[in-house]
């Protein structure tokens, strides 16, 4: 797991192997040193290096606080799979920050 530091926070993504065959795990979260977090439009990109297939997928959360995580499950498949977060944050002050794209990957059976 590689966070991803801006002016704004920080940012993560954890890929996680165990929830059934074929199926990943992934733990996305945010925190804000400007002020608490009002909404979240995400995104996460992931890719198979097994399989060579890969897709992405979108959300939005509301949320009121410094943090922010959320957990979504992919069929990626059993492989060695690699994921990437993207989006932006709303502030409650009205402030935009990007998400830096934090990366991880893991095995997935």
């Amino acid at each position: 797991m590689d966070p991803a530091y801006g002016d704004c926070g920080v940012s993560t993504i954890y890929i996680l192997d165990g929830y059934d065959t074929g199926i990943a795990q992934v733990n996305e979260g945010v925190g804000s040193t400007q002020g608490a977090i009002v909404a979240v439009s995400y995104g996460v990109n992931w890719y198979n290096y097994t399989t060579h297939n890969g897709a992405g997928f979108t959300g939005w959360s509301s949320n009121f606080s410094t943090t922010w995580s959320h957990t979504d499950y992919i069929n990626s498949g059993s492989g060695y799979v690699s994921a990437q977060l993207f989006g932006v944050v709303t502030l409650y002050w009205g402030g935009h920050c990007t998400i830096n794209y934090p990366y991880d990957e893991n095995t997935i059976s």
